[in-house]
C-alpha cells in the first residue's frame, strides 16, 4: 500500500520536478514523506474479516468505523489489477451493496488469493440459491460474448475518445517545447530558420484563393482532424477492453477486460432493473449495438454517467442482440420488431412550433450583425427543422405487455429500454402548463435504479387519457408483483 501511494504520488510532482517547477526538497516534503505516513498509518488500522453471514470491515484511527456488509446484500464485486498490482501479486476490490453511489468497502493492496477467497464467499450462497431455483447440481456457466482486436477497433471508432491522447500528447509536446525552454529560444531558432517572406507568401496565397476554396479548405481540415481523433480511440478501446469476455455462471454476470489495469465485475442478474440498447449513427452503419444495465447498486469502475448506470455490452452485433438480451433480462422483448405504439400526432406541432421559436430568437439575436442574411438562414433552416423534428417525434414510441413496460427514443441516436414489471417501484403521471393546454400528459416508470432524469422510463406527448390508462394498467399490474432484490 505505501509503494502504491508513492508510486501515485511520484508521477504528476516528479514531472513538475523534471520540469523545474519545484526543488527536490519541496518535491520529498510535498509529496513522498506525507504518502508514506498516510499510508503507513491506514495499513496499520485497517482490519477486514469473513463471517459467517457479512463481509466486517474496520479502519480509522481518530475515528474509527466499522462496516458489516451481509453477503446477501452484496450486489456488485468489482475486481482492479493495474500493472503495480500484478508486479506485487496483489489486486484491490470494490464492494458494492445497492445502497448508494459509493462502494460499501474497498479492499486494497490484498493478495489475489484474499481477494478470490472473499469473492467465493460472497457468491457461494447466491450460486446454491440459484442451483435449487433451476433444479441443477451446479450454476450453469458459459461464456456469452467475447471482443477480438476487430470489436475493438470499431468500438473505439465509434465511441470517439481519441481526445483522451490528444490532450496527454499536447500537454506532454507543452512541456517539452517551450517549459524546458522558459526563454522560448528554442521556439524563436526554429521559427528564425525560415524567411519572413515566406510566411507573407503563405498568407497572399490564401488571402488570393477564392472565398469557397478557403471554406472548403477549412471544412475539410476540420473532417480530417475529427477522422484523425476518432482513429486515435482506437489504442484508446484497446487498452482499456482488450480481452474482454462476458459469461454468466449461475445468475451472474460476469465481466474481465483490461489490458494495462485489468477490471472484473459481477452482476446479478435478478438485480438488473432496466435495459437500454442503443444504436448511434455510427452503430448502424458497422450493424453493431451497445447495451447498458440500470442496477440497484453503486457506480463501476471508470463509470462518469449516472451513479446506477454501466455499460454491460460496449459492442455487439445486431444479429447478436436478441439472443444476448435473453440471457440478461429473460422474459423482455427489446426490439425494433416490437408493434411500437406512436404518440399522439398533435406531438410534432408543439416541438416544431417551439424549435421555431428559438431559431426565431437566433435570427433575430444575429439581425444586427448579418444583416438580412440571418432571415435568409432562418428560412433555408426551417424545412430541414420541419423535417428533423418528424423523424424525432415520428421515433418517440411505447408498449406494455405481461412481462414489461418498453419505450424508444431519437432518431440520429437511437435507444429501446425496458424494464420488468415486477422491477417498477413507483409509477408517475406528469404533465405541465403546456401539456394540460393540449390535453396531454407523460407516463413515468421509476425501479430501484434510480429516479433522477435518463435513467427513468418515460414516455411524453399522450393523451391525457392513453397516459391515464397507461399509468392505471402499469400501477395495477406493478402491484401484483412481488418485488426481488
Amino acid at each position: 500500500m505505501m509503494l502504491e501511494a508513492i508510486v501515485r504520488a511520484v508521477l504528476p510532482a516528479g514531472f513538475l520536478l523534471l520540469t523545474g517547477r519545484v526543488d527536490l526538497l519541496f518535491f520529498l516534503g510535498l509529496t513522498l514523506i506525507p504518502s508514506a505516513i498516510f499510508a503507513t498509518v491506514h495499513y496499520a488500522v485497517f482490519r477486514w474479516r469473513l463471517d459467517d453471514d457479512a463481509l466486517v470491515v474496520r479502519k480509522g484511527w481518530l475515528f474509527t468505523q466499522v462496516r458489516k456488509v451481509p453477503y446477501h446484500r452484496i450486489q456488485n464485486v468489482d475486481l482492479v489489477r493495474n500493472p503495480l498490482h500484478r508486479w506485487l501479486g496483489v489486486a484491490e476490490a470494490k464492494i458494492q451493496t445497492a445502497s448508494g453511489r459509493e462502494p460499501e468497502a474497498h479492499l486494497k493492496v490484498l493478495a489475489t488469493e484474499e481477494i478470490e477467497r472473499i469473492r467465493a464467499r460472497v457468491f457461494e450462497g447466491r450460486a446454491a440459491g440459484a442451483s435449487a431455483e433451476e433444479g441443477e447440481d451446479a450454476p450453469r456457466s458459459s461464456e456469452l460474448l467475447s471482443l477480438g482486436a476487430k470489436d475493438l477497433a470499431i468500438y473505439g471508432l465509434i465511441s470517439n475518445r481519441g481526445m483522451v491522447i490528444v490532450a496527454a500528447a499536447v500537454g506532454v509536446i507543452w512541456q517539452l517545447a517551450f517549459e524546458l525552454d522558459s526563454d522560448m529560444t528554442w521556439l524563436r531558432r526554429s521559427i528564425g530558420d525560415v524567411p519572413p517572406e515566406t510566411f507573407e507568401s503563405i498568407t497572399d496565397r490564401i488571402a488570393g484563393l477564392p472565398r469557397i476554396l478557403t471554406v472548403l479548405g477549412g471544412v475539410a481540415a476540420f473532417a480530417v482532424a475529427l477522422a484523425l481523433v476518432r482513429i486515435l480511440s482506437i489504442p484508446y478501446s484497446w487498452l482499456r477492453l482488450w480481452n474482454y469476455r462476458l459469461t454468466r455462471s449461475g445468475d451472474d454476470l460476469r465481466t474481465r477486460y483490461g489490458s494495462f489495469t485489468s477490471r472484473a465485475a459481477t452482476i446479478p442478474r435478478h438485480r438488473i432493473q432496466r435495459v437500454t440498447v442503443r444504436r448511434s449513427w455510427l452503430h448502424r452503419v458497422f450493424n453493431r449495438a451497445e447495451i447498458r444495465v440500470v442496477t440497484a447498486g453503486g457506480r463501476a469502475e471508470g463509470e462518469k454517467a449516472e451513479p446506477h448506470r454501466r455499460v454491460l455490452v460496449p459492442i455487439v452485433r445486431d444479429a447478436a442482440v436478441p439472443a444476448l438480451l435473453d440471457e440478461i433480462v429473460p422474459g423482455l422483448d427489446v426490439s425494433e420488431a416490437r408493434d411500437w405504439r406512436p404518440v399522439d400526432p398533435r406531438a410534432f406541432g408543439r416541438v416544431f412550433r417551439r424549435r421555431a421559436a428559438v431559431l426565431t430568437l437566433a435570427a433575430a439575436a444575429a439581425t444586427p450583425f448579418a444583416g438580412g442574411g440571418a432571415w435568409w438562414a432562418w428560412i433555408a433552416l426551417l424545412v430541414p427543422l420541419a423535417l428533423l423534428t418528424h423523424r424525432g417525434v415520428g421515433r418517440l414510441g411505447w408498449d406494455l405487455d405481461a412481462e414489461g413496460v418498453y419505450a424508444r427514443k431519437g432518431w440520429w441516436e437511437r435507444t429501446w429500454t425496458a424494464a420488468a414489471i415486477g422491477k417498477i417501484q413507483v409509477v408517475g403521471l406528469w404533465s405541465n402548463p403546456f401539456d394540460r393546454r393540449y390535453g396531454m400528459a407523460r407516463f413515468r416508470a421509476d425501479t430501484a435504479g434510480g429516479a433522477g432524469a435518463g435513467v427513468r422510463i418515460e414516455v411524453p406527448y399522450l393523451s391525457e387519457a392513453e397516459a391515464r390508462s397507461i399509468f392505471e394498467r402499469l400501477a395495477e399490474a406493478a402491484g401484483r408483483r412481488r418485488f426481488r432484490w
